[in-house]
């Protein structure tokens, strides 16, 4: 049975974007106190630093979550990270942003991260050459999350998930999802 913020909410999450002009701890215990329990951080604007915050600042915003019975996602920013880049500096730099994000979201307790394809210019002939870079990214992020923890867990989307999840599965969930991506780029 569902709790009266989820009744009230209709199970469904509320992101971070919704508030990005205030600091994201402002941001999440304002939706906190209008009943939202599930909490997408969106890593773009003011939200963005979430990325390089200490971890100790990170299990703190944690155990805040769980004392007041919230459920996390996190959306990687978009404007750092970009698979199909084609400069390799910058998709070096996008992988580096990726991994802070997703052991964050792991300490977090995050059902999964956000991730978007990449983008190229609008005028690049080369679509087949991002999408390989892309594929290349998920691939080097697969071997960098290699060592995370998976035990075995359920779960789903933060609005729906019965309990928060354990730290290990955000990894495992990400680390599959990927997988499952790269796999279906290498059918094609």
């Amino acid at each position: 049975m569902k709790n009266a913020a989820e009744a009230a909410h209709g199970g469904y999450a509320i992101s971070t974007y919704a508030m990005k002009e205030l600091p994201l701890e402002q941001a999440v215990q304002m939706m906190a106190s209008r009943g939202w329990t599930a909490i997408e951080i969106m890593c773009e604007f003011a939200h963005r630093e979430w990325v390089d915050w200490p971890l100790e600042r990170v299990d703190a915003l944690a155990e805040w979550g769980r004392a007041h019975g919230i459920r996390w996602s996190v959306h990687a920013p978009i404007e750092d990270v970009n698979p199909a880049e084609e400069d390799e500096l910058l998709r070096a730099r996008g992988l580096y942003v990726l991994r802070r994000c997703i052991e964050r979201a792991e300490r977090l307790g995050a059902a999964y991260v956000v991730v978007h394809p990449g983008a190229m210019d609008s005028g690049d002939d080369y679509a087949e050459d991002a999408w390989e870079r892309a594929a290349a990214f998920l691939r080097e992020l697969l071997d960098a999350t290699a060592g995370c923890r998976a035990p075995p867990g359920g779960g789903g989307p933060p609005g729906r998930a019965a309990a928060p999840p354990s730290r290990s599965r955000t990894c495992r969930r990400t680390r599959g999802c990927l997988a499952r991506a790269w796999r279906s780029s290498s059918a094609s």
